[in-house]
């Protein structure tokens, strides 16, 4: 499972390129309950263990500067729509940043600006049935989740 979690991670953030609480996102732990949902929520503790391991060019950077993170993928279309609805609550208040579409599916990224960096940085990815949601907070540095790149070779 935690290859799972690094594969999805890995995707759906590189899938992002372009693009402060400690608390958990009480949305993204809601879906998390739902059948045919993955779920994984890391504490900054955590991050700073697994941000080198990840099969991600640069996240060791990004972990760096995050507080929490949160991943999410759904198995079935009815999961990923009941997911999106409740994530819904979590995009309120943060600014849609990057809107990409392309055949079946989307990749939203949205943000809270705090000056020049980031402190809340959320990628929603929707195709065909499968939803996967990153939900990073911190003092993220835009210019480095630009960086971020797959690395070729690792699982």
């Amino acid at each position: 499972m935690k290859m799972k979690f690094r594969r999805i991670l890995a995707s759906t953030v590189a899938l992002g390129v372009g693009l402060a609480a400690m608390a958990q996102e009480e949305a993204f732990k809601r879906a998390g309950r739902l059948p045919d949902v993955e779920y994984i929520y890391m504490s900054k503790d955590i991050l700073s263990k697994v941000g080198g391991s990840l099969p991600v060019s640069g996240m060791d950077e990004v972990a760096s500067q995050l507080t929490s993170m949160e991943v999410l993928k759904t198995s079935s279309r009815e999961s990923a729509v009941k997911a999106f609805d409740i994530l819904e609550s979590s995009r309120e208040g943060m600014e849609l940043l990057t809107h990409m579409s392309e055949n079946d599916g989307t990749v939203d990224i949205y943000g809270v600006r705090n000056s020049d960096k980031l402190s809340e940085l959320m990628v929603l990815v929707m195709n065909d049935s499968i939803l996967s949601a990153v939900m990073m907070k911190g003092n993220i540095d835009p210019e480095t989740i630009k960086s971020i790149a797959p690395e070729s070779g690792k699982d």
